[in-house]
């Protein structure tokens, strides 16, 4: 099977980012004028990837801040 066409390895890339698997990076290393496009993609998937994960990060540890105060505010009474 031949290698996929640049526009469609970019498109299948922007198909799985936006079905949440955001640890899909492009593989392509031919020289040429696409090449940029890939390393931006696969750039701008790890930045997305690394903002997602401290967005979940940050959720987990404003519910546990707000359940520490919920029971200590319960333990007294």
């Amino acid at each position: 099977m031949a290698d996929p066409e640049p526009l469609e390895l970019l498109l299948y890339g922007v198909d799985q980012i936006s079905r949440g698997n955001l640890d899909y990076r492009l593989e392509y290393s031919n020289d040429d004028e696409f090449l940029p496009v890939c390393t931006a993609f696969n750039g701008m998937a790890e930045r997305l990837e690394r903002s997602v994960e401290l967005a979940r990060r940050n959720e987990e540890n404003r519910k546990e801040l707000l359940l520490d105060r919920f029971n200590r505010k319960f333990d007294k009474d």
